[in-house]
């Protein structure tokens, strides 16, 4: 049976211990020598004496390093001290400060895009019609850079905020929709808060959320982000059928762990400052049965036109997502609205010849598959009908199709490319400088997110 083994000595132990096995071994070595078992006793005692100096010698050499050692040691520790010391300060100095508090709870995220866009019909103005972001015919372009800080809100920490800031081409278009100035106007920059708002949770039931300032609106199945939508050019009715931000305050409830109300009142369609004397209202009734369905009815109310509270427009939006497997999924989208009293000059003299109501109407279908974890391919087809031609223009009925293949390159790295085709009953597009039906193009951009 083995024995048990010892804890090995620390080092100086060790250093003693191996003092007394030398010295053991030089005694041990004169007792055993022929003058020790019988010689010459003087020899002896001489050869004796001669071994014990040179073991005190040795012994005093041993000590030394011993002591050297256990003063290294000892400084080493001091230092170890001093060093643990400093962190611990440190890290109170930290976390004393009035900002740490804040700070740790905020989170930063954000991401940068670059786009390619080239139009087979190549328009004599290098416009794309029918288009929101991607209106260059023939460009690259620093589409969006975006960084987002938020503080989120929850039981223990009841305050928060968030603040979205877009940067590049998409910021450009975004601002001129907010300050209501013609897309091609050069009086905004490329900077632009998509979103910026406190919120608070309100102890009542099950949570009331509340938020003030400015945010995305609640229409519609794609949103401005480019990395969350399936596609990279936007559908007809994100840019036509429905607005993109408001101005004012909104309340969220979540009834059970299936249903959720929201209900706002706004300045309107983009508007940071409000442009008569009446508000919008905004509402949405959500319904998520199970992580694979998901239903979502929104709708938006309240006068629009400049100077004018007394006509109202009014939208409604339905959005419908099936996660049929963990690879293939789809969405629908459906939009109709009406705006009252829209002045028409039918003469062209530059009067208002009459008022009349103008309405709209949309629909568009998704489906997406992942075919690897890194490789996916979306398509998207929808149509919009705009009979008096007060969202796009012109009086039309028009419809696209488009497919995005996506590669994920790195887990924040990702790639797509994709092919477009509008078209239209009214020669609403160009060819060169010739009117025409149709419009082709492909797209391609890259996204990396943080």
């Amino acid at each position: 049976m083995s024995m048990p083994q010892s804890p090995p000595l620390p080092r100086a132990a060790r250093a003693r211990a191996a003092a007394i096995a030398l010295t053991a071994a030089f005694v041990g070595g004169a007792l055993d020598a022929p003058e020790a078992r019988g010689g010459s006793a003087a020899v002896s005692n001489a050869a004796v004496l001669r071994q014990m100096e040179l073991m005190r010698s040795q012994l005093n050499v041993l000590q030394q390093k011993v002591n050297s050692q256990e003063l290294r040691n000892a400084e080493k520790d001091s230092e170890i001290k001093a060093l643990r010391q400093q962190v611990d300060q440190t890290k109170k100095d930290l976390t004393s400060m009035p900002s740490y508090e804040f700070l740790k709870d905020v989170k930063m995220s954000g991401w940068a895009e670059a786009t390619f866009t080239e139009t087979f019909e190549t328009p004599s103005d290098q416009l794309n019609k029918l288009r929101v972001w991607d209106q260059n015919a023939h460009s690259f372009n620093n589409e969006q850079v975006k960084l987002t800080l938020e503080k989120l809100t929850s039981e223990e920490s009841r305050a928060g905020f968030r603040v979205d800031m877009l940067m590049g081409r998409s910021a450009r278009l975004l601002g001129f929709a907010t300050a209501d100035a013609p897309a091609g106007t050069n009086n905004l920059d490329d900077f632009e808060l998509e979103q910026a708002y406190v919120a608070y949770k309100a102890d009542l039931g099950n949570g009331l959320d509340l938020r003030a300032g400015k945010f995305v609106t609640l229409l519609g199945a794609e949103v401005i982000d480019s990395p969350l939508d399936w596609n990279i050019s936007r559908s007809i009715l994100f840019g036509f059928a429905i607005p993109f931000t408001h101005t004012g305050v909104r309340a969220s409830y979540a009834w059970n762990d299936k249903f959720s109300s929201t209900f706002g009142v706004n300045n309107g369609w983009d508007n940071e400052d409000d442009t008569n004397y009446g508000y919008s209202y905004e509402g949405q009734l959500a319904y998520i049965p199970n992580k694979e369905w998901s239903f979502y009815v929104n709708t938006i109310y309240g006068p629009e036109l400049p100077g004018d509270s007394a006509n109202d427009r009014g939208v409604i939006d339905l959005v419908v997502n099936w996660n049929a497997t963990d690879k293939l999924s789809f969405m629908a989208n459906f939009d109709w609205g009406q705006q009252q009293g829209v002045p028409f000059d039918v003469n062209g003299d530059g009067f208002i010849d009459i008022r009349k109501n103008a309405s709209w109407w949309g629909g568009a279908g998704y489906v997406k598959y992942a075919f690897t974890d890194r490789f996916s391919v979306a398509g998207r087809g929808e149509y919009f009908q705009d009979e008096e031609g007060y969202r796009t223009g012109f009086p039309q009925n028009a419809w696209e199709f488009t497919v995005t293949p996506a590669f994920q390159v790195t887990p924040k790295l990702t790639a797509r490319i994709e092919y477009r085709g509008d078209f239209s009953d009214a020669k609403f597009f160009l060819d060169g400088s010739k009117p025409v039906k149709h419009q082709n193009s492909v797209l391609g951009q890259v996204y990396y997110m943080f």
